[in-house]
């Protein structure tokens, strides 16, 4: 098993609750995203910026740990709602774990949002596989 630790326990911010309800969640029930997660090694922040939260979530071979606020460096930082969040989490994956649901309307709906900068993904062009491989962990979708 791949843990999922929130490093400020019972602190911890409701992003940093909410992303490790999901990761916690596909994680357990997928070990092929448990590899995918150990394999991984960066650093994500994300920001929510309808709730002005943000947290890093700190990818290694061993576990991955879930911090309120953000920590320098990191790979991608990911500025969105938490309807941004959740609706990517809704994204369909492949079994091999590649996100097709970029395909749907659900998926166009997201890109036009990137396009308009609502929805924004620091070093998606410098890290595009780590932000494919972090939407594949997101995902609850199959």
């Amino acid at each position: 098993m791949y843990p999922v630790v929130l490093a400020d326990g019972e602190e911890a911010n409701g992003l940093a609750y909410l992303v490790n309800m999901l990761l916690s969640q596909n994680l357990s029930a997928n070990p092929e995203k448990q590899k995918l997660a150990a394999k991984m090694n960066c650093i994500i922040g994300i920001d929510s910026i309808d709730t002005e939260q943000r947290v890093t979530l700190i990818f290694s071979s061993e576990q991955l740990v879930i911090k309120n606020d953000f920590t320098k460096p990191r790979h991608v930082t990911v500025s969105a709602t938490t309807d941004h969040i959740m609706e990517v989490s809704q994204l369909k994956v492949t079994k091999n774990l590649f996100p097709v649901g970029f395909l749907t309307k659900r998926g166009w709906q997201l890109i036009k949002e990137i396009l308009a900068s609502r929805f924004k993904i620091k070093g998606l062009i410098i890290h595009p596989l780590k932000v494919i491989k972090f939407v594949a962990l997101v995902s609850i979708a199959q």
